[in-house]
């Protein structure tokens, strides 16, 4: 049984994007390294209890209370992969009941941008036959919806304001998933939530700007700030 716990939580989650996919008016694609590319870290550093420590140190297993990892990286144009337009930076807060990401995103070019996100959590629909989740809710709707196939429709499809915390759970797996939305910048269109219906998981969306299609100009000195968390808990 403690294994089976330990296979669920380990595949509760989906490789994808989850801090930043933001998008350039007429580029083919998202600047957003996990998922898209256009951007190239310059810097990583790890804390384990407020001392910084190397990637070796931690090739064992290491007792800790708090975790922060700091990253820093440089978005570039997706149409020639060299005009340098941005610089990202996250902070990513571990502690013993979830994660806490916080982000900055540094224009340094004129440009305009159309929906972008720098909140996303793709979670599993389903793991080799196991349900993992099933059922949306959110702090607007005292609703739960059904999400268990990748079809789904209604509400949880739907781009709506005024939210600032997503849950995605399951009775069968004893999985909940959630994602707040703490800061976000002051954009048209940005603070929108989404569940997407993708074949390969439930992934929940907060906007960053956009989201009705009116596009948001940057410029040199702009500045983007955004927090959010994620909790997962197996019951």
């Amino acid at each position: 049984m403690k294994l089976q716990r330990l296979l669920i939580l380990k595949n509760t989650v989906h490789i994808g994007e989850y801090e930043a996919a933001i998008r350039l008016i007429d580029r083919p694609d998202f600047m957003g390294m996990g998922a898209h590319g256009s951007e190239q870290m310059t810097s990583f550093r790890i804390f384990v209890d407020k001392e910084e420590a190397s990637l070796d140190d931690l090739q064992m297993l290491t007792e800790w209370n708090s975790i922060r990892i700091y990253r820093e990286s440089e978005f570039f144009d997706p149409l020639d992969e060299v005009t340098h337009v941005a610089n990202h930076s996250v902070d990513y807060g571990f502690d013993m009941s979830g994660l806490t990401v916080t982000q900055t995103v540094d224009w340094l070019a004129e440009n305009t941008c159309v929906r972008s996100y720098m909140m996303m959590f793709p979670v599993r629909r389903d793991f080799e036959g196991m349900q993992i989740t099933d059922t949306y809710s959110d702090d607007r709707d005292p609703g739960q919806y059904d999400v268990s196939q990748a079809d789904f429709s209604g509400y949880p499809g739907l781009w709506i304001p005024d939210v600032t915390e997503m849950t995605l759970c399951s009775q069968k797996s004893g999985v909940t998933a959630i994602m707040k939305r703490l800061v976000n910048p002051e954009l048209p269109g940005g603070g929108y939530r989404f569940c997407w219906n993708a074949e390969a998981y439930n992934k929940m969306y907060f906007t960053v700007c956009c989201v009705e299609n009116e596009p948001v100009d940057v410029a040199p000195g702009d500045r983007w700030c955004t927090k959010h968390r994620y909790e997962v808990t197996l019951v």
